[in-house]
């Protein structure tokens, strides 16, 4: 596995709001499917969780919230 944080987790960690909203959204159902990766137009969750989105949030606030060195 990569350990080094993408870009996107980069400049997220630097919008800590963003990256609350990105976490409180990208949930899963009760399938384990994210509710707010849906199939457009239907509503319906359909990409397991966690999703991309939520993985690279969850890198964010790590690096938000990593001592610096």
């Amino acid at each position: 596995m990569n350990s080094t944080p993408s870009e996107l987790a980069v400049a997220l960690a630097a919008m800590p709001d963003v990256v609350a909203v990105l976490v409180r959204e990208h949930v899963p159902d009760a399938r384990g499917r994210c509710i707010a990766c849906g199939i457009p137009g239907t509503g319906t969750p359909h990409l397991p969780w966690p999703c991309l989105l939520r993985r690279v949030a969850d890198n964010a606030r790590k690096l938000h919230h990593r001592p610096e060195r």
